[in-house]
Order: structure tokens, then sequence, then C-alpha cells
């Protein structure tokens, strides 16, 4: 152990969906990345990295989707940032702690916060 940090590489794949992006030839209407923004992030911990991806791509009000999740608080730093967020994973204890951590933070911040809000379903497949 030399006490030195490590460096460590996260990869997130972000996909852009538009009307007619189905067709070989398609291009993006519009740039999909925020002004200022890369789609490369050298960040100070996983929590800044998180709040980079979501303002680098999305804008307020929007909707994220985080797929198998996991132990990430993607969806945390979407809601932080005024977006909506959408966690899936197979791991149903994971999103039961987000989704108590989720609901705790909105029921102390938002006074418009409903009993049914946040709360973690289960799907069949």
């Amino acid at each position: 152990n030399t006490g030195k940090l490590r460096e460590t590489t996260s990869f997130f794949i972000v996909g852009y969906f538009f009307p007619g992006c189905e067709q070989e030839d398609s291009v993006l209407p519009q740039q999909m990345v925020m002004d200022g923004y890369t789609d490369c992030f050298r960040t100070k911990n996983v929590e800044d990295l998180e709040f980079n991806i979501i303002n680098c791509f999305s804008e307020k009000g929007e909707w994220v989707l985080d797929l198998h999740a996991g132990k990430r608080k993607l969806t945390l730093a979407a809601a932080q940032n005024g977006r909506n967020g959408i966690s899936v994973s197979p791991g149903e204890t994971d999103l039961e702690e987000l989704g108590n951590y989720l609901r705790t933070l909105s029921m102390r911040e938002n006074k418009q916060y409903r009993d049914i809000d946040g709360l973690v379903s289960k799907m069949q497949l």
C-alpha cells in the first residue's frame, strides 16, 4: 500500500431516443450534451459523478431512467437537481434502501409529498 489514491474508471451508457432514431441514417436533432459539458468526466467521488451525469444529460423536470441501479443513487442526484427518476434493479434490498432514503428526504423537504409517492414495486417477468 503506497498511501496514494487509486484511480477508478466508471462507464455509463447514455442512450438518445428521438423521433426517427430507428432509421439507420438518422442524425441527432440537436446538441445532446449541455453547453460547457463533455461526455468524459473527472470527478472527486461517486456523488460528484452522478451530479455531473444528471446535469449534463438532462434538464429540470425531465425523467431519468437508471437501469440496474444496485447501490448507485443516480435517482437521488436526479431528485436533488429537479428531475424525476426511475431506478430498475434486480436487487430488491438496494431499491428498498434507496426508496426509504428518498421517502424520508422527500417528506422532510416537500410538504406536498404523498404516501403513495416513491414506492418500490416488484415486477414479474
